[in-house]
């Protein structure tokens, strides 16, 4: 069994909560975490950047990595949004079981 973690900057914590309850309602993701601010420092459009933003990360079964990807891209508001999937390879295993029930197929869907 397999679950993925899903690693999303985001502008605001607003945006960052609105993303996170709509994939967690749509079964796309069992939870999610909102981070305090960091700041962000990248180039764009040949300018560097310095920005506020907080981490989103949001836990998901294997099955539904690709389709929350996608979902997120519809919804943010960044031109190319920092999404970003690993697989985690170890850890409570009651916990990887309670993602798998919660997202996708398994769940209803």
């Amino acid at each position: 069994m397999q679950i993925y973690t899903v690693y999303v900057t985001c502008p605001t914590h607003e945006v960052a909560r609105n993303l996170a309850r709509t994939v967690v309602r749509e079964r796309l993701a069992a939870c999610a975490n909102i981070t305090g601010e960091i700041t962000s420092i990248y180039e764009w459009h040949a300018e560097l950047e310095q920005t506020s933003e907080v981490i989103l990360l949001l836990k998901t079964s294997e099955e539904c990595t690709a389709e929350l990807t996608n979902r997120l891209r519809e919804l943010h508001p960044y031109e190319c949004p920092c999404i970003v999937a690993w697989a985690c390879c170890d850890g409570n295993k009651r916990f990887f079981e309670w993602v798998q029930q919660q997202t996708g197929k398994q769940s209803g869907q």
